[in-house]
C-alpha cells in the first residue's frame, strides 16, 4: 500500500475518496503534520497502490489499513476518511474500535445506515458504475476528462488538480474504485449487521452546501440506532461534497479539535521557511518508506509546494516531478539548510533536518557554457593529441585532430591557407 509519512504526535491517518488520490489531502498535511504523525493513504488499486487482495468491500479495505497501521507502529490512530474513504473508516472503526482513539467521517451518507437510500436516490453514477459487463470499464477509459470532470465540477479543483487526476485514473485505477462503488450492497449488508455498543468517538461532517447536509439528522440517529454513543456532528462552511478542495482551513481546524493532537511543540513550523522545510521532511519519509521509484512523481506537490513558500519565483517553472523541482528551485542549499535546523531533530522515524530529499544548488538558474560557443583553442586542446606547436595550437596524428587543424588555419590564417 502507498503512503505519505510525516510530522510527530498522536497518529493521524487520512484515508481519500473518488476520483482522487492521497493528493486530497495536500493541503492540509503540511499544517497538520505539526501536531501529528501524518500518513495520508492510497487506497488499494488507486493511485500507487497495489489492488485489493480478497475483494474491494470497505471491511477487507479497512484490514489492509490497519494492517499498515500495525507495520508503522502507529498507536491509537485517529482516522479521517473522505467519500469512498469514509465508508472505510466507519468499517475501520466496527472491526478494530480497540485500536483507535476516534474517527471522522466527511460528507458521505453510509450503507446500510438510515438515510442511505434517500441519500442515493436521485444519484445516476452508482447504478452505472455496477450496471453487469462492467459497462463503466469499457466507457470511461479514454473519457476521464468528460466523466471524471463531471464530479470535480463540484468542487474548487486548478486545472492542474483535474489534469493530475485524469492522468492518475488509467483503466486499472478505475477499475478499481468501481469495485469499490460495486461493493455497496455488500457493505449495507456488513453495516446493517453491526449493532454492538461503541464507545469510540465518531464525528460526522458534511460541507454547508453538500447535497447531503439535509439528511444529517436522519444520518445521526441511524448512527446512534447501531450503538454509536458518541457521535457528534458538524458542518463545514462554504463546502460542498469536496470539503478538502472547497474549504481546507476549516476541515484541518476541526481535525485538530477533535483529533486529539497537542499544541505545536517548540520546534513546529512557523515561517514560511520553517514550513517548507517540514513539507520536504515529509517527502523524505515517503522516499525512504516506498523507495525512489515509487515516490519520486507522487510527492511533487509537497514538494513543490514547499519550494514555492520559500521563494515566490517557483512559480515560473513547472512542477511536475521532483526531479523538475529541484533543477528548477530558486532556493540556496544555505537557506534550506537554515529552516530544517530550525526543526526538532526528526520528524519522522527515517527524517533528518540536516538531509535534503534532493539536492539543491546555490544557483540553479546558471547555465553551462555552450561547448559550441568556446573559442577555438580549447575545443583543439580537449579533443587533439601531441605536443604544442609554436603557435600554441595542438597537434595530432588522428585524422580528426588534422581536419580540425586545418579549420583553425583556414580561419584564423587564411592567408596562409591560400598560400
Amino acid at each position: 500500500m502507498h503512503y505519505l509519512r510525516g510530522g510527530h504526535g498522536p497518529a493521524l491517518i487520512l484515508v481519500h475518496g473518488f476520483p482522487e488520490d492521497w493528493n486530497e489531502y495536500q493541503a492540509v498535511m503540511p499544517r497538520l503534520a505539526q501536531r501529528f504523525t501524518v500518513v495520508a493513504v492510497d487506497l488499494p488499486g488507486i493511485g500507487r497502490s497495489e489492488p485489493a487482495r480478497g475483494g474491494y468491500e470497505a471491511a477487507n479495505l479497512a484490514a489492509q489499513i490497519h494492517g499498515l497501521a500495525d507495520a508503522l507502529h502507529l498507536e491509537k490512530p485517529y482516522v479521517v476518511g473522505h467519500d469512498l474513504g469514509g465508508i472505510v473508516t466507519y468499517a475501520y472503526l466496527r472491526r478494530f474500535p480497540d485500536t483507535l482513539r476516534g474517527a471522522m467521517i466527511l460528507d458521505v451518507p453510509m450503507p446500510g445506515i438510515d438515510g442511505w437510500d434517500k441519500a442515493i436516490s436521485g444519484t445516476w453514477h452508482i447504478g452505472f458504475i455496477q450496471a453487469p459487463g462492467g459497462l463503466a470499464e469499457k466507457v470511461v477509459p479514454g473519457r476521464q476528462a468528460a466523466v471524471l470532470g463531471w464530479f470535480l465540477d463540484f468542487g474548487k479543483f486548478t486545472r492542474q488538480e483535474r489534469k493530475y487526476y485524469f492522468r492518475i485514473y488509467r483503466a486499472p485505477q478505475l477499475h478499481a474504485a468501481f469495485e469499490i462503488y460495486r461493493a455497496f450492497p455488500s457493505d449495507a449488508e456488513w453495516n446493517a449487521a453491526q449493532t454492538a455498543p461503541s464507545t469510540v468517538p465518531l464525528v460526522i461532517a458534511f460541507g454547508q452546501k453538500s447535497p447531503f447536509v439535509a439528511l444529517l439528522p436522519t444520518f445521526l440517529a441511524g448512527y446512534r440506532a447501531k450503538g454509536m454513543s458518541h457521535v457528534e456532528r458538524a458542518e463545514i462552511p462554504d463546502a460542498s461534497h469536496y470539503v478538502l478542495a472547497d474549504n481546507p482551513d476549516a476541515v484541518a481546524e476541526l481535525i485538530e479539535k477533535r483529533g486529539g493532537g497537542g499544541a505545536p511543540g517548540p520546534g513546529s513550523a512557523k515561517t514560511k521557511g520553517e514550513e517548507a522545510a517540514n513539507q520536504c521532511s515529509i517527502t523524505w519519509c515517503s522516499i525512504h518508506s516506498l523507495g525512489m521509484s515509487s515516490a519520486l512523481t507522487s510527492i511533487a506537490p509537497v514538494c513543490a509546494d514547499g519550494l514555492r513558500r520559500l521563494d515566490p519565483r517557483c512559480d515560473r517553472k513547472p512542477w511536475l516531478t521532483p526531479i523538475m523541482a529541484a533543477k528548477s528551485a530558486c532556493v540556496s542549499r544555505r537557506r534550506l539548510r537554515s529552516a530544517l535546523s530550525r526543526l526538532e531533530p526528526a520528524r519522522c522515524p527515517w527524517s533528518r533536518p540536516r538531509a535534503v530529499p534532493f539536492p539543491l544548488g546555490d544557483r540553479p538558474y546558471a547555465r553551462r557554457r555552450s561547448p559550441h560557443r568556446q573559442r577555438l583553442p580549447e575545443l583543439l586542446r580537449r579533443h587533439a593529441k601531441g605536443s604544442r606547436s609554436p603557435l600554441g595550437i595542438a597537434t595530432s596524428s588522428s585524422p580528426v585532430g588534422v581536419l580540425m587543424i586545418c579549420g583553425a588555419f583556414m580561419v584564423f590564417c587564411p592567408t596562409m591557407a591560400d598560400g
